[in-house]
């Protein structure tokens, strides 16, 4: 049996238990060890929203965020790439054909020469009533033209071709505040012009030109803005001006002279007649078209 003390020891154990509280740090409540358990459940409730809320987040600023942010920017940095490949595979392309323009210049006697002579031989064996004059005649011929290709083989050219630099002015990222408004983003200026001497400014941008008419001349500049060209223009007010690419000239909306055409050089100007009857203001090309078109507004 036990003694009376221990009893009381045990009454005092059990009692504890009964009334023992546990302390959440996290709310600073406390709680007996029946409900502990249910409040730790309860905040593990309120953690399952949070998780879902923070994958949206995630799903938004790894797809609708960046697209609103860079998308537009992205495409029209692909579409710079793309009409920077067609430049370069135009001006390409024209220098090959340059190149077989000077193949051309030195074999086109040589050619005719040796399309001459084929017919020639085969008319002689089929009727077989050649002398030696013929042999001769052909043997030197053929001397010659052997002694030609000789010396165009002493001939070569050269192509000086300076690596392809890009400006890193040519591209720059801006960031700027848009208030729900996508406004387009201007680059920084990479050249200035001074148009405070313009009275009148007319102007179009060509490939690597820009044309202005200053008064009574027409001034051309290239790509660092640098007046290149400069010709005194007599030939009429000029209401608008635009640059075919299509046709690699200038269309100027000429007053009481209609539409006429000038390439970059202004070696002469080309009178388009276009119901010559309507007075023309405007002119602009579009480069969406497989050929470029021409839209004018009538008076």
């Amino acid at each position: 049996m036990h003694s009376p003390a221990h009893n009381h020891l045990e009454k005092t154990f059990f009692s504890l238990l009964t009334h023992l509280s546990i302390l959440c740090h996290c709310c600073d409540k406390t709680f007996c060890p029946d409900h502990l358990d249910e409040h730790y459940e309860s905040i593990n409730e309120q953690l399952k929203p949070l998780v879902e809320e923070i994958n949206l987040l995630n799903d938004q600023i790894m797809n609708k965020t960046k697209m609103k942010l860079i998308g537009n920017c992205l495409d029209k940095l692909n579409q710079w790439r793309n009409e920077s490949y067609k430049t370069i595979n135009h001006f390409y392309e024209k220098k090959c054909q340059e190149l077989e323009e000077y193949y051309m210049k030195h074999t086109e006697n040589q050619q005719i020469e040796i399309n001459e002579i084929e017919p020639k031989l085969n008319k002689l064996i089929h009727e077989q009533n050649t002398t030696e004059e013929d042999i001769k005649l052909l043997k030197s011929t053929i001397d010659i033209l052997k002694q030609q290709i000789k010396e165009l083989h002493q001939i070569s050219y050269h192509i000086n071709i300076r690596s392809f630099e890009l400006n890193e002015n040519c591209l720059s990222i801006e960031q700027i505040q848009t208030n729900e408004i996508d406004f387009t983003v201007l680059l920084s200026p990479f050249k200035t012009i001074d148009c405070s001497n313009y009275s009148r400014l007319i102007c179009s941008n060509g490939e690597n030109m820009l044309l202005m008419h200053k008064n009574s001349e027409l001034h051309l500049f290239n790509k660092e803005c640098t007046i290149i060209k400069k010709i005194l223009w007599k030939n009429g007010y000029i209401h608008h001006v635009c640059w075919s690419s299509t046709l690699e000239k200038f269309i100027l909306i000429i007053f009481n002279k209609g539409i006429s055409l000038t390439d970059e050089n202004f070696q002469s100007i080309e009178q388009i007649n276009i119901d010559p009857e309507k007075k023309w203001q405007l002119c602009a090309c579009s480069e969406t078209c497989d050929s470029e078109s021409l839209s004018s507004k009538n008076l």
